[in-house]
């Protein structure tokens, strides 16, 4: 919900950004918040994805870290490919 409105504001000041300039006023100072709005809320969905319920495959390694997930509840370990640097986050196993 929070996600969706805040969406509707960056677009909304962008839409003004682009009245302001049609109608020769400038861009009013909305293009640049509302374009970093927008940006940070799409970049968002891809930088903090969901939980996985499956072990990665060969080459992870778990690194003995567990957390409870604010946002579920759910308890979580973190797996490590040491080939890449990427880190998994998984949902621990009855959480």
């Amino acid at each position: 919900m929070l996600r969706t409105s805040l969406m509707i504001v960056g677009v909304m000041m962008l839409a003004g950004a682009a009245v302001g300039w049609w109608l020769g006023r400038g861009f009013g100072g909305l293009a640049i918040p509302g374009g970093i709005l927008v940006l940070a809320l799409i970049g968002e969905r891809y930088v903090y994805k969901p939980l996985q319920t499956d072990t990665p495959g060969p080459g992870w390694e778990q690194t003995g870290e567990t957390f409870a997930d604010p946002s579920s509840g759910r308890m979580v370990t973190v797996w490590f490919n040491p080939a890449t640097g990427k880190r998994r986050y998984v949902a621990a196993p009855g959480s």
